[in-house]
């Protein structure tokens, strides 16, 4: 049924049912609604990726492309009976006029190894930079180590090539809002220019401390984290800045977002906040759950909460008390819906089918039933 000679398909469906998730946990009453693709293909070229999207275009069948699904938010989660695009074998990079040219599989610590030794190092990348890939990041628009003075990888991304039915395009300016952060609803990301630093050495300090006191103490750094486990650590790092052993222990854990937590948990949410509101914010989840970890960006914290409960309607009030703070989800996935109505007139545009990762930025009727159970609660 597929013939494309110089893609890997797999079409076994105990292959498959593997692409059915990401790292999102989904409860038993919702995971009925999950499909198992047809089939996953790893394309190796933008001309073979072109010659499945007309494939998938004659017979009407979806597609989602997928990273190395680190996300939690059900980005890459099959809805619908779908074929899946696995990006991974394009993942060739170089520096280029001292800015990165990445294709969409290759993973974010590999190009930072590399692009070290060349006097360069990425300005942000994400927590899961071990795995994480250009594209899904991208696709997700990312917060992470770094975002405290470069922002998301959205301020970062100079230009994208992106394909979808009509063909190779490349994008830059107002009109990478339609696809950073879209989870390849109206294109799937092939190749992306990113802004790079010098490569200047960091100074990485920790300190036991409270979370008011750490929020006072971020102007100018590079990276900022807090992390309340057994112990209450401020991890804080500058360029050219100083060391001492606790930083550097907290330094090498970065990647280890749940190093530290003892007790086992079985859910947790992940918002963002103006920083303003961190401290307040944090004083009222602390009734839910004392266990979180904060990453400071630029004007905003990302905050990961986490829950020793499967009760998913506990993950929810957490958004419901960050949107209190002017806070939102961090990221949207099938969970929550995309508001800007220009983004959905671009993809009605642009896919007026809906086979490009169908389902997704949407929202979910039930998981939106049990947001406003959560909200009475």
């Amino acid at each position: 049924m597929y013939e494309f000679p110089n893609v890997r398909v797999e079409v076994d469906p105990e292959v498959c049912k593997l692409y059915r998730f990401d790292l999102l946990k989904v409860p038993k009453p919702f995971s009925a609604f999950i499909r198992t693709p047809l089939a996953v293909f790893q394309p190796e070229n933008v001309k073979d990726l072109l010659e499945i999207l007309k494939f998938a275009k004659k017979r009407n069948l979806p597609l989602i492309p997928r990273g190395a699904a680190t996300s939690a938010y059900g980005g890459v989660v099959p809805l619908k009976r779908s074929l899946i695009v696995d990006m991974n074998r394009m993942k060739n990079f170089e520096v280029e006029n001292g800015k990165l040219i990445a294709e969409s599989g290759a993973v974010w610590f590999e190009i930072e190894r590399k692009i070290n030794k060349k006097g360069y190092a990425l300005r942000v990348y994400p927590t899961s930079a071990l795995v994480s890939t250009v594209g899904g990041w991208i696709a997700q628009n990312g917060y992470g180590i770094g975002s405290l003075a470069y922002g998301s990888i959205a301020e970062n991304v100079e230009w994208l090539e992106v394909v979808d039915f009509e063909g190779l395009k490349k994008v830059s300016g107002d009109e990478l809002k339609f696809y950073v952060g879209a989870y390849g609803t109206t294109g799937i990301i092939v190749k992306a220019c990113v802004k790079l630093r010098k490569n200047n050495p960091l100074g990485v300090e920790a300190f036991e401390t409270s979370i008011d006191k750490a929020v006072e103490k971020i102007d100018n750094a590079y990276h900022a984290a807090y992390k309340n486990a057994e112990k209450k650590i401020f991890l804080l790092a500058r360029e050219d800045g100083e060391s001492n052993d606790l930083g550097l222990k907290a330094w090498k854990e970065r990647f280890f977002p749940l190093t530290g937590y003892k007790s086992t948990f079985s859910n947790f949410s992940e918002v963002i906040v103006p920083i303003e509101s961190v401290v307040d914010f944090l004083s009222e989840v602390e009734k839910i759950s004392k266990h979180y970890q904060v990453n400071f960006a630029r004007g905003e914290a990302t905050i990961l909460i986490i829950l020793q409960s499967r009760n998913i309607l506990k993950a929810l009030k957490i958004i419901k008390i960050a949107e209190k703070y002017n806070g939102r989800p961090f990221g949207t996935g099938i969970f929550f819906k995309r508001k800007d109505k220009d983004f959905w007139d671009f993809k009605k545009k642009i896919d007026p089918k809906d086979l490009l990762n169908p389902k997704k930025l949407k929202g979910n009727l039930i998981l939106n039933f049990a947001g406003l159970i959560a909200w009475i609660a």
